[in-house]
């Protein structure tokens, strides 16, 4: 009796307690709570970059830290910039919908304007934001479908945009072919257990989406 108490023991040590052994949720990735500052800066998670050119074309396309930054991960692979090939439908180098990186800039953000918003309506909110700045079906549904499982640690959100003309001072987007049109957007998310909040909603600016465009989200999570 002793003997079989002991291997119970034994097998739940094992299965449930030793480290790297615990179940992740599917779709977790390796970080799951908000990101702390960096030098009293911050983290931008994710920015995908969506190039449409009017014909396939070569294109080297590089980001500028002109207040310091850097990048902590991408892909491909960003090295001294991104020489790719997109065909006319998007695709890069025959393979990837966007470009990917995540940086760590200063905190040069705006939090003057934004929205309040309970977690129970995030999806409906982002879907309709994003569709307003002139995002598309399949950019959106790409940031709901990563973002939205992760934002669920708060009953609020505090939603501040950052829009092109104000990123372009923290993280700017070159390409060696100008787009005809270019969208930016990340929004800076911060959780809050406030029931009520005021906060003044901001402008969004129009965008046209004709001829060679490039569009680009990202989240900054605090």
């Amino acid at each position: 009796m002793l003997m079989r108490i002991f291997v119970l023991f034994v097998v739940c040590f094992i299965f449930c307690i030793l480290p790297g052994c615990e179940k992740k949720s599917p779709g977790t990735t390796a970080f799951e709570e908000p990101d702390t500052s960096y030098n009293g800066g911050a983290v931008v998670r994710k920015p995908n970059i969506y190039i449409y050119p009017d014909k396939k074309i070569e294109l080297h396309v590089a980001l500028n830290f002109s207040n310091g930054g850097s990048i902590i991960n991408s892909e491909p692979e960003y090295r001294d910039g991104w020489n790719i090939h997109v065909d006319k439908n998007g695709l890069i180098n025959g393979k990837y919908k966007y470009l990917f990186y995540e940086c760590r800039v200063p905190d040069l953000f705006q939090y003057q304007f934004g929205w309040f918003i309970p977690k129970d309506s995030l999806t409906h909110f982002f879907k309709k934001n994003l569709e307003k700045s002139g995002f598309v079906k399949n950019e959106i549904q790409d940031f709901l479908d990563y973002w939205i499982p992760r934002l669920i640690s708060y009953p609020y959100y505090f939603i501040y945009p950052q829009f092109s003309l104000y990123l372009n001072t923290i993280v700017e987007l070159n390409f060696s072919k100008q787009p005809d049109n270019v969208l930016r957007l990340f929004y800076v998310i911060k959780g809050t257990d406030k029931r009520e909040a005021s906060i003044q909603a901001p402008i969004i600016p129009r965008f046209y989406r004709k001829g060679f465009v490039a569009v680009e989200w990202g989240v900054v999570w605090k």
